[in-house]
């Protein structure tokens, strides 16, 4: 089968040759406002760049979008090109349609990370299939079993840290969807700090009150442009009325923190029911007010999920919790290497 591509402008380019080619005709100040992402705005440089575009894909595809844009005509791909040998043309479709999946990729991250940044959470609907959240379901509940099966009054029964003690969900967190929205929402690769789960059921608390988990000075909301912490829940059956509710208060990231406008457990102005199908991730900003509601129907119903921030990030969190154990299991690392990327530093 042929290598040649010719309406490939980027084909026989080095990421590295691009780069150059860029920062030599924009600067690194006006490609950073160009291209959004922090290793463009702070202490930039090649090396740095490239060592984080070569592992995150939707900021490589922008770099080379632009370079392709910078290109003189001359050198962009031929309207009139001769037609090309059946392999050679079969090649080329392929590359369209991985680039067409690729953009349509792209432009669901752009759209979740959007709702993050202006309401203060984010939908993704069924990132685990059937089987996956069958499994989690089974891990989960033979955690209580191995508790006693406590009743599962007020809040239900909490799991922390949930990397040790349901250690066979982690391979979970490897979620490419979820990890893209956070890496273009802090524009750094993401942190997992804490990880968690929650079992309830119809003796569960009607309302287990509205809270957030912002943990830092509030008075540094105000103005902000970018979100630094995020709660990410995975919803084994999903969120609805029947299920139990999840309640959120929209806000925008720059807005301030204001005081509650009402009863912990009671309904709030300007509240929305968040409703997700089984396997669905919601993401919130750690400084949204929001709360679950008892189900109308029996049974149990599971949620886990974590903490993230920016690797770049290091402030201490209150709820952060000590991940170095799994640092030693290579060969987990190794098999899911999203989890790697949230774990080790210079995955």
């Amino acid at each position: 089968m042929s290598d040649a591509q010719p309406n490939n402008p980027l084909h026989g380019v080095t990421l590295e040759a691009l780069l150059t080619a860029l920062v030599e005709r924009h600067g690194w100040e006006k490609l950073g406002r160009t291209v959004r992402i922090r290793c463009f705005q702070q202490d930039p440089s090649i090396k740095s760049s490239l060592k984080f575009l070569r592992n995150t894909p939707w900021a490589r595809e922008k770099v080379e979008q632009l370079y392709v844009r910078n290109l003189p005509t001359k050198n962009r791909p031929a309207t009139g090109a001769p037609a090309m040998p059946p392999d050679a043309a079969a090649d080329v479709i392929a590359a369209q349609t991985r680039d067409q999946a690729r953009d349509q990729t792209l432009e669901r991250t752009q759209d979740h990370t959007r709702n993050l940044l202006e309401q203060g959470f984010c939908i993704l609907e069924s990132v685990h299939d059937a089987a996956a959240t069958e499994h989690q379901e089974r891990l989960l509940q033979a955690e209580w079993v191995r508790r006693g099966q406590p009743v599962l009054s007020g809040f239900g029964l909490g799991i922390h840290p949930l990397s040790q003690h349901v250690p066979d969900i982690l391979p979970y967190f490897d979620c490419p969807e979820v990890n893209a929205v956070l890496e273009a929402a802090f524009q750094d690769r993401a942190r997992l700090r804490h990880t968690g789960a929650r079992i309830a059921d119809e003796a569960s608390a009607a309302n287990i009150g509205w809270h957030h988990h912002y943990g830092w000075d509030a008075d540094r909301l105000a103005g902000r442009n970018m979100i630094e912490r995020v709660v990410v829940n995975f919803y084994v059956k999903g969120v609805s009325p029947a299920l139990g509710s999840l309640w959120a208060l929209p806000r925008p990231v720059h807005a301030a923190l204001d005081a509650p406008p009402g009863d912990g457990d009671q309904p709030w102005p300007g509240q929305v029911e968040v409703s997700v199908p089984p396997g669905s991730a919601v993401i919130l900003d750690t400084a949204l007010y929001h709360t679950a509601t008892r189900g109308q129907t029996p049974g149990m119903r599971y949620h886990w999920g974590g903490h993230y921030q920016a690797w770049s990030n290091r402030r201490p969190h209150g709820e952060d919790m000590d991940m170095r154990d799994l640092l030693g299991q290579q060969e987990l690392l190794d098999r899911y290497p999203g989890l790697k990327r949230l774990l080790v530093a210079d995955a």
